[in-house]
């Protein structure tokens, strides 16, 4: 979620907001190991999160579903103790993946499942979020009854996976790195500054963009 609110009560020049990215990889790295993108997934979903105890909804929400997908887990943070590469191919194994925020917001998961071309499946309230609103028809969304049985959803994803084929694939990792990748999001930092350092300058007090365009990544 933004912070515009509170940051205003310490800085009155609030730009943004301009949302989390991924950071896991550098573009580098995916580019350099497309062909661990392109290899074939697995239909059985992905998704590690860490226990909280202080989210016992949540808890309940990833324990239905690992009763069915194991991979869909509670996670230990072994994954810091793996390579980049090995994570890495751990996440290109699957064709989709479970995704439980603890708060509002997208977590950053969400955009590592964009980036590597993977299908994320996000819970329903999370679908008129504005980050959540530039991404398209790629998600999926479950309700409370496919925590129940998370079958039908995730088979979907994997159908929609397929049905976009390898160029596909591609394109929305091509995509993924342009729009949601933490070099991207520094980038559009950098040029919402400069922009209103220019309107500044020549005293122009239009802002043009607004809320939903400052939070579509700039091209």
């Amino acid at each position: 979620t933004e912070n515009a609110y509170y940051l205003s009560h310490f800085n009155p020049c609030v730009l943004g907001p301009v949302y989390g990215g991924a950071y896991q990889w550098t573009r580098e790295f995916i580019l350099r190991n497309i062909e661990v993108v392109m290899a074939p997934r697995r239909d059985d979903p992905l998704g590690a999160h860490v226990f909280y105890g202080n989210y016992p909804r949540r808890n309940r929400a990833i324990a239905s579903v690992m009763k069915v997908y194991p991979a869909v887990r509670f996670g230990n943070n072994d994954y810091k103790t793996r390579t980049d590469l090995e994570n890495f191919q751990e996440w290109c194994t699957h064709k989709s993946h479970w995704i439980f925020p603890v708060l509002g917001g997208l977590p950053l998961r969400g955009y590592n499942a964009m980036i590597i071309g993977g299908v994320p499946i996000l819970p329903s309230f999370l679908r008129n979020f504005p980050e959540v609103s530039i991404l398209g028809d790629l998600p999926l969304y479950y309700e409370t009854a496919d925590l129940i049985d998370p079958v039908a959803i995730t088979e979907a994803a994997a159908r929609k996976f397929d049905a976009m084929g390898p160029g596909g694939l591609l394109q929305r990792v091509l995509d993924g790195l342009d729009r949601y990748h933490v070099d991207a999001r520094c980038g559009h930092i950098l040029r919402l500054v400069q922009a209103a350092v220019l309107r500044i300058r020549v005293s122009d007090r239009s802002y043009p963009d607004g809320y939903y365009g400052l939070s579509s990544p700039a091209r």
